[in-house]
């Protein structure tokens, strides 16, 4: 039976150094609810996690669609549309995608000294009070989570997240009492969806906006314009940030050598790729890879 972990068409993660984990700790602003990494799997066939001494941090887990399974404390349950856990740390659990119909999940891997206070009302499956508008509100920070962590890992942008994560957790905590203004997400239209999976699919390859633009029927300048104001990065950008997370699981997963993980993801002059890393990441893929982070989804 085939098992992954990662793998999945149009995934999205990120995941923090160790070494800025231990920074944020210490922040006096969010050092109490901290984000370790985040992720967006769609349509996850054959996802399946087993930690079989579980995970030093809190992990929340959303199902937007489809079905899947979470087994913890020796307890079976059927996450299904709408439904969301929180898997407290170092308990033994193990999760996956139905076979019929895989889930698609946002999730993500929290610590801090009021990481309990967010997290142990949800210990089993909870359903989400749907409402359009406070399901637009929860992607939105979502989004704006990720895309600010794509910006650069400064301090600035990992307490503004860290700010973000708080207001995503109360969303679910006080659903109830939580009211959304009416917000629409330009990220969510299909056209958006489209052109990330387009650059997905080809990670390995120089893409030009042209090229994007033409995928979609649209002008450059129309395209550049629409896709600026749904992701507030440029489409190169956006892809080239796409490459860099690309290359972080290279590091962190296989011995490649440097020159090896540029050249896959379509990048002709390693220097060029270092400094394109280094300018995203904030550290050398070198170092990065000196770390030895480990990856824990």
């Amino acid at each position: 039976m085939i098992q992954l972990a990662l793998g999945f068409p149009g995934e999205r993660f990120i995941y923090l150094p160790l070494s800025l984990i231990d920074v944020m700790i210490d922040s006096p602003l969010t050092g109490d609810l901290i984000l370790y990494s985040l992720g967006h799997f769609s349509h996850a066939r054959y996802h399946y996690i087993n930690r079989i001494n579980g995970c030093k941090q809190y992990i929340f887990i959303y199902c937007k669609e489809g079905k899947g399974w979470i087994e913890v404390n020796k307890q079976k349950y059927t996450l299904t549309a709408n439904d969301f856990i929180v898997l407290p740390p170092d308990i033994p659990h193990s999760y996956g995608a139905s076979q019929e119909s895989p889930w698609s999940i946002y999730w993500m891997h929290f610590i801090g000294t009021k990481a309990e206070l967010f997290a142990k009302k949800f210990y089993v499956p909870t359903k989400v009070n749907y409402t359009e508008s406070s399901e637009e509100e929860r992607f939105k920070l979502f989004e704006e989570m990720y895309s600010t962590l794509r910006n650069g890992f400064t301090i600035d942008n990992l307490n503004y997240t860290n700010i973000c994560l708080k207001h995503f957790l109360a969303t679910f905590l006080f659903q109830n009492s939580h009211k959304s203004p009416e917000v629409v997400s330009e990220y969510s239209e299909s056209i958006i969806n489209r052109v990330i999976a387009y650059m997905n699919n080809h990670i390995n390859q120089k893409v030009t906006i042209g090229e994007m633009a033409a995928f979609l029927g649209y002008s450059v300048s129309y395209f550049h314009r629409k896709f600026y104001k749904a992701t507030g990065q440029s489409p190169i950008n956006y892809f080239i940030q796409m490459k860099v997370n690309k290359a972080c699981i290279e590091l962190i997963k296989t011995d490649l050598k440097i020159t090896q993980i540029a050249s896959k993801l379509g990048f002709k002059d390693s220097y060029y790729f270092s400094r394109i890393f280094t300018q995203t990441m904030g550290i050398s893929p070198k170092k990065f890879r000196e770390q030895g982070f480990k990856l824990d989804t």
